[in-house]
């Protein structure tokens, strides 16, 4: 699966948009309308611990941070999501804590 993020859309809140195929269009008018030009995208990946948001830029740490204060209260099964980053000079604060019973499920 693929997700979107955006740390103020056009009301002031973040979005999360996850779903198998990002639609171009809608993707393009959320960054047109968004309040805070601050973006993130990349892959959720089930593990064995929650889902893992394997991210391709470099701003997870508002990402982690929204996941835990906004969005896990609308949605339960984000309340253990992790980020990781794929960006060589960042490491989040849950890749420092990952453990190796953090595994992923063969998909």
């Amino acid at each position: 699966m693929k997700f979107f993020y955006c740390a103020s859309g056009p009301e002031g809140d973040p979005v999360l948009v996850i779903r198998q195929s990002l639609p171009e269009e809608d993707i393009r008018t959320l960054k047109q309308n968004a309040r805070l030009k601050t973006f993130a995208h990349g892959d959720v990946i089930p593990s064995n611990n929650g889902l893992l948001f394997k991210l391709s830029g470099h701003i997870g740490e508002m990402l982690e941070i929204d996941l835990k204060r906004f969005f896990s209260k609308k949605v339960s099964a984000l309340q253990n999501a992790r980020v990781v980053s794929q960006h060589p000079s960042c490491q989040m604060p849950s890749d420092r804590k990952a453990d190796k019973s953090d595994t992923l499920r063969a998909e």
